[in-house]
């Protein structure tokens, strides 16, 4: 029994006029009747374009791989060769829809002395002779930059395309690495969603009508001028968008400093603390330093114009210098030189030794012995750099001795 329904309705307007509309609805069940030959007649059926066009209200054109992402994708054939085979699926395209639960194999024309793109889709016919959706191959143009073929839509036909094929020339076997798979694109073929038709502008026009309602009430309001002031001050908030754009490189600037605030920060407490120490440690007073509890040297104490231990200089360290006849080293690192440095003992002490002997940075220097209030030095240029000069000096330990 056919179900469906062909209503006849009408309409007043707000001209009094009386308009006859016919509106579809369905599904409902039909009173059968016979005609004189025999035929039964359905007072309420429908043709296919009445579901038609239901459907396409309610689905977008495309394959149904929402739920089987492998809906009629297309794979190169296990047995080789030209073949090509499309996994089952289901499809809609203009309100029509269509299924298989089997494989469909095709076969591309074989490749020529130029590459070529075929396109594998999905063909929606119309014609009296088809009504169908089925597989069919289009086949590109040969030629050194090969184009995609594309996909007719006009008249009866209208195409889905699942795949293009890269043909290249010369070849007998087509691999899954020359299957371009597009049913993702949308404009190509795309996968079915349900859709609802949106008619943004005339959105739009009905939003803005309402808001120049409010405007026009607001506008009632405040007065002309308020009015235009609020709508003045909005509008240079709008252009003025180099402010956010200021606001923005201040924070990165900000951003950036944090860290090296914090670093000083930390250079300045540790600083602070080193001055505490010492100010806990030493009595300071002017060039005078009295040391407020044990003092003790791990490294090397550098006395350079004598240094005095005990109340009444009981021991007293002096340094002496001596000079050789050349000045400077020759730039030769077997250059070495010997320098006999005289010691003037002072009164009232005794000589205990020699603490130490010093040169230049460039040269090297060795006690070599002490004898006679004499202190005998080897100097030398061990690099062999030029203008290194000539020179050496000893620290000598006296002590009291009335």
């Amino acid at each position: 029994m056919r179900l469906g329904c062909r209503l006849v309705t009408k309409f007043q307007s707000r001209t009094e006029s009386e308009v006859n509309m016919t509106m579809q609805s369905f599904p409902f069940t039909s009173e059968v009747t016979f005609d004189e030959s025999g035929f039964p007649q359905f007072d309420r059926a429908v043709g296919s374009d009445v579901l038609r066009n239901l459907l396409s209200n309610y689905y977008t054109n495309g394959v149904f791989g929402l739920s089987n992402t492998n809906c009629f994708k297309v794979v190169s054939y296990v047995g080789g060769g030209m073949a090509l085979n499309v996994q089952p699926g289901a499809c809609h395209i203009n309100g029509v829809t269509a299924y298989n639960n089997e494989e469909t194999r095709v076969t591309i024309d074989k490749s020529e002395s130029l590459p070529r793109i075929d396109a594998i889709v999905l063909r929606l016919d119309d014609n009296k002779a088809q009504r169908s959706i089925r597989v069919e191959v289009i086949k590109g143009i040969a030629q050194s930059n090969p184009q995609r073929p594309a996909p007719v839509r006009e008249g009866v036909i209208y195409d889905l395309v699942l795949a293009y094929v890269s043909v290249r020339p010369n070849v007998s076997t087509l691999t899954n690495a020359e299957i371009t798979d597009v049913r993702l694109e949308t404009a190509m073929c795309g996968f079915v969603t349900a859709i609802s038709k949106i008619d943004v502008n005339s959105l739009y026009t009905q939003q803005r009508t309402l808001f120049d309602a409010w405007f026009g009430e607001i506008k009632g309001q405040l007065g002309t001028d308020a009015a235009g002031n609020l709508q003045n001050q909005i509008n240079a908030l709008k252009e003025d968008s180099s402010f956010g754009a200021d606001v923005k490189a201040l924070q990165n600037q900000m951003n950036l400093l944090a860290p090296k605030i914090s670093k000083m920060q930390t250079e300045i407490n540790s600083a602070s603390n080193a001055v505490k120490g010492v100010t806990d440690a030493f009595e300071i007073n002017g060039r005078n330093v009295i040391a407020k509890g044990t003092f003790e040297v791990n490294d090397k104490f550098n006395a350079k114009n004598g240094l005095i231990i005990g109340g009444n200089d009981t021991i007293i360290v002096r340094r002496f210098a001596g000079t050789h006849k050349r000045d400077f080293f020759r730039p030769d690192a077997n250059d070495v030189v010997y320098i006999s440095i005289q010691i003037a003992v002072p009164a009232g002490y005794k000589t205990l030794g020699a603490m130490g002997a010093y040169t230049h940075t460039n040269a090297e220097i060795r006690l070599i012995g002490f004898s006679n209030n004499n202190a005998f030095c080897s100097v030398k240029n061990p690099d062999g750099k030029s203008n290194v000069p000539i020179r050496a000096e000893v620290d000598i330990l006296f002590y009291r001795c009335e």
